[in-house]
């Protein structure tokens, strides 16, 4: 990302410029006010971040100054502790204010995370349901820095009309509206299974134990009292939306699996066993080849269809290998529930977990019986050919 630093102290200045480029960014360094308006007049960013204490410029008035000529996000830094002065800033739309005396402390590392949170956060959008304008207007100027798609309902009947035409990463609702009260607005969210996952913060002037415990049996996401602090407004509506996306990156990795799972079964011969062998998953292939039903197997050890003369050391090497957590691929052969042969090409592969200890193993198999039996065929009728030769030769020596 395109980052402004607006820092009157060189040592400042540089520090960041040099530990937030080796992130990627591309960082422009002024030491003032003025040049700071001159470069975003001329050139787009897509961060700045800003010392409170200019040579031209100091405060609110600073942020404020800056405002008028840009929507770029602002990140403040200051050598100030004044918490109103802090609420104040957020309240004017800054995205983030950092202490300067936490240089060493983690602050670069947030400021990227921060930038990689608004590239995020283009892709998000948050219902605000309230009837106050002033609390509506205050949502929008609070949360459009960040990047966030804003839409504002000021009844509950304007904001679930909205919800049901638009995509929506978050709603922040208001307990007390005109029309319905918000614990009826939670309840008909959680009851659309679209909705389910979707994270709903209630604000309500009610400190009433039994609201908060409804909205929360609801499925309410968090409970903010009003008057709300600006600060944290942002902290958790940057927490449930990442929660939220990331919830349906999990859900569309479940669902891609699944479909290269259902794309296997329907081809190949596939079962999964504990570590001590007993069969806990198979498909409707196996079932199948084997003649078992899925209760036949499963709870059983997978030998259930060993063929008697399948070697002993085959299995041996297989378990040695696949317990060391390599995968090992063989031909074998196996006898069916009602007696037949058939022979699969096999391929057993160790599951583990994040610390590395083996949890299941996954065959997936490949049936070549009418190959091998093939193969056996000619191999027979060759070593015939091969001896009717032999035989004719030393005949015609003979003669």
């Amino acid at each position: 990302m395109k980052v402004l630093i607006v820092e009157d102290s060189k040592l400042v200045n540089n520090y960041l410029a040099s530990e937030l480029t080796k992130y990627g960014h591309q960082c422009s360094q002024v030491f003032t006010l003025n040049e700071a308006l001159t470069f975003v007049s001329s050139e787009d960013y897509d961060v700045i971040i800003l010392d409170l204490n200019l040579p031209d410029g100091e405060g609110d008035i600073l942020v404020e100054e800056m405002h008028r000529h840009t929507a770029i996000p602002i990140v403040v830094l200051t050598g100030s502790n004044d918490r109103q002065r802090r609420e104040d800033l957020f309240r004017l739309g800054i995205v983030d204010y950092w202490h300067k005396e936490n240089l060493g402390g983690g602050l670069v590392q947030s400021l990227n995370g921060l930038m990689e949170r608004l590239l995020h956060n283009a892709e998000a959008t948050i219902l605000v349901i309230e009837d106050s304008m002033m609390v509506r207007r205050h949502m929008q100027a609070l949360l459009a820095p960040r990047r966030y798609r804003i839409l504002l309902a000021a009844t509950g009947g304007e904001g679930l009309e909205l919800l049901r035409s638009q995509k929506v990463s978050l709603v922040i609702t208001d307990m007390e509206l005109p029309d319905i009260h918000g614990l009826e607005i939670l309840a008909k969210i959680k009851a659309l299974p679209r909705l389910a996952l979707l994270p709903v913060i209630v604000l309500s002037g009610s400190s009433d134990a039994d609201i908060v415990s409804r909205s929360y049996k609801l499925g309410a996401a968090d409970f903010i009292r009003k008057p709300y602090v600006a600060e944290e407004i942002l902290l958790k509506v940057d927490f449930w939306v990442d929660y939220y996306r990331q919830n349906r990156e999990i859900a569309q990795t479940y669902h891609i699996a699944n479909e290269y799972k259902a794309a296997i079964d329907r081809s190949t011969i596939v079962s999964k066993t504990d570590p001590d062998g007993i069969i806990t998953y198979a498909n409707q292939k196996f079932c199948d080849i084997s003649g078992y039903t899925q209760e036949e197997l499963i709870g059983h050890p997978h030998n259930i269809v060993r063929h008697p003369q399948m070697p002993k050391e085959v299995f041996e090497e297989m378990w040695s290998t696949i317990k060391a957590g390599k995968p090992w691929r063989g031909i074998i052969k196996n006898r069916a529930k009602d007696g037949h042969t058939y022979i699969v090409d096999t391929t057993i592969n160790p599951i583990v977990d994040n610390e590395g200890k083996i949890i299941e193993f996954i065959g997936i198999r490949t049936d070549i019986t009418e190959i091998e039996m093939l193969r056996q065929k000619l191999a027979s009728e060759l070593e015939f050919t091969r001896e009717g030769y032999k035989e004719s030769v030393a005949r015609t020596k003979e003669i």
